[in-house]
């Protein structure tokens, strides 16, 4: 726990099933900003890849079976700001290899982050571009809308699937979230592979720390 990485950054815990509810509650009394970003999505949607590219250095090691990871790594970036930052590696949702007992512990850990989280300020819902929003994307996102929850919708491997199927599939997405008020209406593209809209993704979330952070002071 705590290895520095070359940019700064850091993976400061590792929160599973039995130790999730400890972390939490003692969220509620700390005084330090501290801003978590939820990265959230299918099994096998690129979730690793985009967290190496968001961080610059291979900080997440994907499971070879999906659904296999069934822990909350925080990965605290090094950045120069009035806040820590933390990326939440979540895990992998939909898949169906993993025995019942540890569908029972990702629920638990899940249910107890999502809806109890002091700091969990926003979560990025990772779609495959090339299998685009399916059934359990979109229990997600009714569980973050009775939560009350602010997420925003990423399209991952865009490198894989043509321009006018990533049109298609935005024009797509963005009318189911239309009337999602909890849900942003920009929809990020990344290629983890060629790095394509990494420095966009982190600008956006910059941008929404400091605006969320200046409507909280007003």
């Amino acid at each position: 726990m705590g290895k520095q990485f070359g940019n700064g950054s850091s993976v400061t815990e590792v929160l599973t099933s039995d130790t999730v509810a400890k972390k939490i509650a003692k969220q509620k009394g700390m005084l330090i900003n501290h801003k978590e970003i939820a990265i959230v999505g299918r099994s096998n949607c690129g979730k690793s890849s985009l967290i190496n590219a968001l961080v610059n250095e291979k900080v997440a090691i994907a499971s070879k079976t999906p659904g296999r990871t069934q822990q909350l790594i925080y990965h605290t970036l090094g950045f120069k700001s009035p806040f820590i930052v933390s990326l939440v590696d979540a895990p992998g949702y939909g898949f169906a290899s993993a025995p019942d007992a540890e569908l029972e512990k990702w629920k638990k850990l899940t249910s107890i982050y999502f809806s109890s989280s002091a700091n969990l300020f926003r979560t990025i819902i990772l779609l495959d571009s090339r299998r685009g929003m399916m059934g359990t994307d979109k229990m997600l996102m009714d569980w973050l809308d009775t939560l009350d929850r602010q997420y925003t919708i990423c399209l991952t491997k865009a490198d894989l699937i043509s321009d006018t199927k990533i049109k298609d599939s935005l024009n797509s997405i963005g009318d189911y979230i239309r009337d999602r008020p909890k849900c942003s209406d920009l929809i990020l593209v990344t290629s983890s592979k060629y790095n394509y809209g990494i420095r966009e993704m982190t600008a956006y979330l910059s941008y929404t720390m400091v605006t969320n952070e200046m409507t909280q002071i007003k």
